[in-house]
């Protein structure tokens, strides 16, 4: 019984290697695997790449993404930054919400960047470059955030005051509209 065990040693130590390193590559994996999951449902209900999506009420019958906040009437976008850089800009709307941020996110989940209305002077647009390492940096005053890969996603959250409030979220929609997501134009 111990020889055998011994001549089955080496595939058994070859075989738990193999089972460590396959549950090391699914850990890496699955986070790009349950993003694409998202974005490909997101392109089915109608989303495009690079297109920040129109400001959306949360309901819980219709979430993509489980425990979305209801008092966020949210913008979105799938970034693919494979044909160059995006610029994000936004002034918050102030006096409309209670609270606004934009956030990027990799492709893997990681957040890369936060900023909300309070690290904005009153009255001021944000500007926020979205790039790979090897696309153009913005100037000053832009904030940079560079994707470690192209895919990646853009998130603007404002808070209503009160959901129940149509005139209110018409007005939050109609200043959410102003907010932009471009293309950087092409360097000379």
């Amino acid at each position: 019984m111990m020889g055998q065990i011994k001549r089955l040693a080496p595939f058994i130590a070859a075989g738990l290697i193999g089972l460590a390193a396959g549950w090391l590559v699914a850990i890496e994996r699955i986070p790009y695997l349950m993003t694409d999951s998202i974005f490909a449902r997101m392109e089915a209900a109608g989303a495009k790449p690079n297109v920040l999506g129109k400001a959306v009420m949360r309901y819980a019958k219709g979430n993509i993404v489980p425990m979305a906040n209801a008092d966020i009437l949210a913008r979105s976008a799938i970034l693919d930054l494979s044909d160059g850089p995006l610029e994000f800009t936004a002034t918050p709307p102030r006096g409309l919400v209670d609270y606004w941020s934009v956030s990027v996110f990799a492709h893997n989940t990681d957040t890369l960047f936060v900023l909300n209305d309070t690290q904005v002077p009153e009255g001021k647009t944000v500007t926020v470059r979205l790039r790979l390492a090897d696309q153009p940096a913005p100037g000053p005053g832009v904030h940079d955030v560079v994707l470690p890969s192209a895919r990646g996603f853009l998130l603007v959250r404002p808070t209503m005051p009160d959901r129940e409030n149509p005139a209110a979220v018409a007005a939050l929609a109609d200043a959410l509209a102003e907010h932009r997501l471009e293309r950087v134009a092409a360097q000379p």
